[in-house]
């Protein structure tokens, strides 16, 4: 609280002593008419309580300064009509101390002020001691009070006789004389409590005989072999039916047909049609969770359980299954969405060096934890707001295993080529490789933001040029044989020739094998043979094609002189006239062949001719 210092005047001097002297005399007056209390007189209390019983009557008989008019006729048998002594006496003795603390309190502050030297003028003495009486009433009501709860026993017990509670005040201390009125209060409240007992006792027996009868009714009624009632799967209502009924309805229905997925990562939503990534149901599953709704075992549980269900429904979220390529596609669109595309460091050929481009920040890629967390949610029956983990990255640093993949390549020699009995020299070209130590020191500048880094790399000749294969080509004879046909007959001479027109300028790759029988074709008069001589089964008889063997056997000798390897080949079961003993070729259309393989590195090409009787 705050005062107004100043010099005290001299009429407040005077009020001061003369309630001091006032005081004094009504000390002495009540010492006086209580001699008991003037053996007491060192104790303060005690003489304040006499005190107080003075005041009290003398309030009863005379009204209060500021009091009302009809209250100065009250006597205290009017009082005790009213049923408020204890109430009186209290307040009294709370006004009497108030009343001595103040003037102690008044006291002081002002020696305070004059020792301090201060002068203020009397209005403003007057508003200081306005402000000094309203503070000091409320901290002395308020200290009252709090000193009256300390001296009150707290463990209260209302059959326990009172007590003086101030273990330094004399039994005759006024406090005890009006602690009534806080001892019948909480005399009351105590009784309150134990009414309050009751009727909580009571409503907790009304719940648990509530609960009891719904209970019973629910255990009574716990299906077997069906759904529980008021059990619905989405807006399908299944309650009351088997598992097979179930099933069987909910097929006809579309479950899940409508449901999105909503997933949530990064402060970021994505909606998901389910259709759009092949969200079904698993009904059998699902019917087994609904057969299996309030029949866990637990009869108090599953009696309670039905016993709701008659009051409210239950509906059961399908159990379904989704497409996880189609999952997969849609968080990657998701991850782009909420960080872009990340791009990684690209590589490219330039003149003679490895452009090197920075990559860019965006999306992992990574779909594993998201794709496991939308699975999961939704084995839980959750399809909304599902918080999937998809995270950004850098692109992946360059490494010199990958610039030298990149760029390495092997020189590739020149080589031919046939391709419809056509000889072609494909060109060599030329192999790349790269100074690692050089490439290491080039790709650590390839970071994202900085500009295009030139690797450069180096070039390897191939050993074989093409210029090389062409001047080869062709150019020598491998092996030679003739043998003379002059003694033949027209047609015999006709076959002759013609066979070894079909074989002429027949090129043959390296590894590649020939067939007489597949290059000359048939012996038939369509093919331009003719009628002859052959041999056939060690008989000479007439057929078509007549004096082709000769063809096939100086064929034959002229591979052998070209040492070329042989692959198939059959003599005759008679010595011929054309070539020496055991070195022959017989050919026919039934199957017997002669057959030989290029083995060199290099094409060759068969030249046949017949002209004059000699065949070469």
């Amino acid at each position: 609280m705050g005062f107004i210092k100043g010099r005290r005047n001299k009429k407040n001097d005077n009020k001061e002593e003369k309630e001091e002297k006032e005081e004094k005399e009504e000390k002495e007056e009540v010492l006086n008419e209580d001699p008991e209390a003037r053996d007491e007189e060192d104790d303060f209390s005690e003489v304040v309580i006499k005190k107080t019983e003075k005041n009290i009557d003398r309030e009863r008989s005379e009204p209060e300064k500021d009091g009302p008019a009809e209250d100065m006729g009250k006597s205290e048998t009017d009082s005790e009509m009213i049923g408020q002594p204890e109430k009186e006496e209290f307040e009294a003795t709370r006004r009497i101390d108030r009343e001595e603390f103040r003037e102690a309190a008044r006291r002081e502050f002002f020696d305070t002020a004059d020792a301090d030297g201060s002068d203020i003028e009397e209005d403003k003495v007057n508003v200081g001691e306005r402000d000094f009486d309203n503070d000091f009433d409320n901290d002395f009501d308020n200290d009252f009070d709090n000193d009256f709860d300390n001296d009150f026993d707290s463990d209260f017990d209302p059959d326990e006789p009172k007590k003086n509670t101030d273990q330094n005040e004399p039994l005759s201390h006024n406090d005890d004389e009006v602690q009534d009125d806080k001892y019948m209060r909480k005399t009351r409240r105590y009784e309150m409590k134990k009414k309050s007992v009751k009727i909580i006792c009571l409503a907790a027996g009304i719940v648990i005989a509530a609960a009891a009868g719904v209970y019973i009714y629910g255990y009574n009624s716990i299906p077997v072999n069906v759904i529980a009632d008021n059990v619905y799967i989405e807006t399908v209502d299944v309650g009351g039916l088997t598992y097979d009924e179930a099933v069987a309805k909910l097929a006809e229905s579309q479950l899940l047909s409508d449901k999105d997925i909503t997933l949530v990562c990064a402060n970021n939503s994505y909606s998901i049609k389910g259709s759009e990534v092949g969200l079904v149901a698993r009904i059998e599953d699902t019917v087994n969770a609904a057969m299996a709704y309030g029949k866990s075992g637990n009869k108090f549980k599953d009696g309670y359980i039905t016993a709701i269900q008659a009051l409210f429904p239950h509906t059961i979220t399908p159990k379904a299954n989704v497409d996880e390529g189609l999952i997969r596609e849609k968080l990657m669109e998701f991850g782009r969405q909420i960080y872009g595309e990340r791009i990684e460091h690209s590589l490219e050929f330039g003149d003679g060096v490895v452009i090197a481009s920075a990559g860019r920040t965006g999306f992992d890629t990574n779909t594993d934890t998201a794709y496991q967390q939308i699975t999961e949610a939704i084995e839980n029956e959750k399809f909304t707001n599902i918080d999937v983990d998809l995270r950004s990255g850098p692109p992946s640093p360059l490494t010199v295993e990958q610039v030298d993949g990149f760029t390495y390549k092997d020189p590739i020699d020149a080589y031919y080529q046939v391709s419809d009995n056509e000889v072609m020299v494909i060109a060599e070209v030329s192999g790349r490789y790269i100074d690692k130590e050089e490439t290491a020191a080039k790709i650590a500048q390839v970071v994202e933001g900085a500009p295009n880094v030139e690797i450069p790399y180096y070039v390897s000749e191939a050993a074989i040029k093409a210029s090389d294969l062409q001047s080869k080509l062709f150019n020598a004879t491998l092996g030679s044989y003739s043998t003379n046909y002059g003694g033949s007959t027209a047609n015999r001479a006709e076959n002759v020739a013609n066979a070894a027109r079909r074989i002429n300028g027949k090129i043959l790759a390296s590894g590649e094998v020939f067939s007489f029988n597949g290059t000359v074709g048939k012996r038939t008069v369509e093919n331009g043979f003719k009628e002859a001589p052959e041999y056939i089964d060690g008989a000479t008889v007439m057929g078509i094609g007549g004096g082709t063997c000769q063809v096939s056997s100086t064929l034959y000798n002229a591979v052998l002189y070209s040492d070329l390897g042989i692959v198939y080949r059959l003599n005759h079961m008679f010595p011929v006239s054309y070539c020496p003993l055991g070195q022959d070729a017989t050919v026919s259309d039934s199957g017997v062949d002669f057959k030989f393989v290029n083995d060199t590195d290099y094409p060759v090409k068969i030249v046949s001719s017949a002209n004059g009787g000699t065949i070469t």
